[in-house]
């Protein structure tokens, strides 16, 4: 026993200096890496010298002292490195491309060139020699003569489409748009898995126009070469999706949806996706090929109500085209059945679903889309209020239950109904989740304001959640602070306000004009009077009227020097002249004034970009 301690006493005091030894190389190795990391390579040399001189075969030792060498320019101490490191590694390629990248930033590229060549030589047929000289050829710079290796790694190795990734990203920096797109589709030919990942790629120079131009040429001549290839095909409609061209996009998902056998789900799943993305022309031809191609398929029924959303969004926008280009209208406004287009081709096709499908959920659907329409665009309230009341009786869902209630009591607000309005949304307080109790209570707190029970409508306010949605507590906090602000001040112009304020909710926009006028002409020193004429401007455009729209917007941001409003006011104003006025030189006058006198606004950004596009900048 004594012999074994003696043994152990004489081992650990030859180790502890060992062990310390160690722990203070390591320390000073931190210390070189902190030096170098800060840019301080002068301090960091001696440190690497001394650590490489005790331990001439630590790797790290080794490969902290080339990178300082380098750095400092004293490429003969770091090629005489590397040469003395070869003698300890013998046959490494990777110290030997090392050596060569050592010439090359020596300036003897001849010197350089040999030895990579000697690195390839060596193993002509492996292409992992090709990507560690190549890599050393992009640390430099080097990136034509990087593509010509990979373009001759490929001769050698038999390989066509290897090396597609790195042939991609060094095309784009010359903006071979056309040769990075090629292989792209090298990589995603025959092979869905790698969609995702080419697509990233894609991506990076397809944002420019003259690199998704470039790229559906060389696309298009992709699949031309190779019709049948579902991937490459995939691809082509991807890139067309994402320059909002889902026209042609649907060509592709035909023979897509051909090749692949699929019966139509292709076609299916893309007609989801372009009317989630509101491309509504080309979900609407999608929807109708599967419904008329497939009436078997399960999802027939989601199709058939798919297309009759499509068909409703086309409808409003064929109104707001219409509205547009209506001089008419912007004279005098007109009754609804005028103004309003014509929704029947899709209150047709919800009600067939209804007929088809009878106490379903899919009915009860439909009956909301009929009472959305019936409410919002046609005005007949009577007609939404039965169309929400069916929709709640057909339905197990308690989601569209909810939402049938709080689409009646919207209803009934528009019809002046308050009280029965009230009930309606008193149900909803009583039994919905948190998210609908809330907006139910919200309504509730404006049914207050507009019948000028402003403290039960504070009251009503604050009793919201925490969890509100940043929507619903936006509307909250404005009209809280709305009403704190004018409440004492103003009593009784809030209240007239607060009664314009209901007619808009009743779209009865001329009434709502004149009585916001007589709450400027009767109140000109309330705080709510900038509130009033903003009101005013989005009024005017309801009408059809941008140059008095102009005029008050116009006013609050010119004249209302205390105006909050300001700088939203002349944004607005910039926004007349670009959407409604279609005058790009003037909205572009404006959104510079903007940012002229307001260069902190938060519409300043938005602005910007609007004045981007306006100017046909490449973004």
């Amino acid at each position: 026993m004594k012999r074994i301690l003696a043994l152990l006493t004489i081992y650990t005091s030859l180790l502890l200096p060992v062990v310390a030894q160690q722990q203070q190389d390591m320390l000073r190795y931190r210390l070189a890496q902190n030096h170098e990391q800060q840019g301080e390579w002068e301090s960091a040399l001696p440190i690497y010298e001394s650590l490489y001189r005790a331990d001439p075969r630590n790797y790290l030792y080794f490969d902290g002292l080339r990178r300082t060498y380098a750095q400092l320019k004293e490429y003969d101490k770091a090629i005489n490195l590397v040469r003395e490191r070869m003698t300890i590694q013998q046959n490494d390629v990777a110290l030997q491309a090392m050596l060569g990248t050592l010439y090359y930033q020596a300036g003897k590229e001849a010197a350089a060139d040999s030895v990579w060549n000697t690195v390839i030589r060596s193993q002509a047929k492996d292409s992992r020699i090709y990507r560690l000289v190549a890599s050393q050829m992009i640390e430099n710079r080097l990136y034509d003569r990087a593509i010509q290796l990979y373009l001759r790694a490929r001769a050698e190795t038999g390989n066509k489409t290897e090396f597609a990734e790195e042939l991609s990203w060094l095309y784009v920096s010359f903006q071979q748009y056309e040769n990075a797109t090629r292989e792209l589709a090298n990589l995603v030919r025959g092979n869905p898995a790698r969609l995702g990942s080419v697509q990233v790629r894609l991506a990076a120079f397809t944002a420019r126009d003259e690199g998704a131009t470039r790229a559906l040429v060389e696309l298009k001549k992709e699949v031309a070469a190779e019709p049948e290839d579902v991937s490459l095909r995939t691809l082509l409609a991807w890139l067309h999706m994402e320059h909002k061209d889902y026209n042609s996009a649907l060509v592709e998902y035909r023979k897509i949806d051909e090749l692949k056998s699929a019966n139509g789900q292709e076609l299916f799943n893309f007609a989801q996706r372009a009317l989630s993305d509101k491309a509504y022309h080309a979900a609407a031809s999608a929807f109708r090929e599967v419904i008329d191609a497939h009436p078997a398929r399960q999802w027939l029924p989601v199709a058939r109500y798919g297309y009759a959303r499509a068909i409703e969004e086309q409808s409003a926008n064929d109104a707001a085209l219409a509205s547009s280009v209506d001089k008419e209208a912007q004279e005098e406004e007109k009754p609804a059945s005028e103004t309003q287009p014509s929704y029947q081709a899709a209150l047709t096709l919800y009600e067939a679903i209804i007929n088809d499908y009878k106490r379903t959920e899919f009915a009860a659907q439909a009956y909301m889309r009929v009472g959305t329409i019936r409410r919002n665009h046609l005005f007949d309230l009577d007609g939404a209020i039965e169309a929400f009341n069916r929709a709640r009786t057909a339905s197990t869902s308690p989601d569209i239950v909810t939402e049938s209630i709080m689409a009646i009591g919207e209803a009934l607000t528009a019809k002046n109904d308050l009280a029965s309005a009230r009930e309606e949304y008193a149900r909803v307080t009583s039994q919905a989740r948190t998210e609908i109790r809330d907006r139910a209570q919200f309504r509730l707190a404006e049914l207050d304001y507009f019948s000028a029970q402003f403290d039960s409508a504070l009251v009503k306010i604050q009793s919201l959640t925490t969890n509100v949605t940043a929507d619903l507590a936006n509307d909250a906090l404005q009209l809280q602070y709305f009403i704190q602000e004018n409440k004492t001040t103003a009593a009784d112009a809030l209240a007239a306000f607060a009664k314009a304020d209901l007619l808009v909710r009743q779209n009865k926009h001329s009434e709502a004009v004149q009585r916001f006028n007589e709450v400027i002409n009767r109140n000109p020193l309330a705080l709510l009077v900038d509130d009033a004429v903003m009101r005013l401007g989005d009024l005017y455009l309801k009408l059809k009227q941008p140059n008095e729209a102009l005029g008050s917007f116009g006013k609050v941001s010119r004249e209302m020097t205390s105006s909050i409003y300001k700088d939203y006011a002349q944004f607005r104003i910039g926004e007349v002249y670009e959407l409604t006025l279609h005058d790009k030189q003037k909205a572009i006058e404006e959104y510079e004034m903007l940012l002229a006198k307001h260069p902190n606004s938060l519409y300043a950004e938005e602005a910007r970009k609007r004045i981007r596009v306006l100017r046909g900048d490449n973004l």
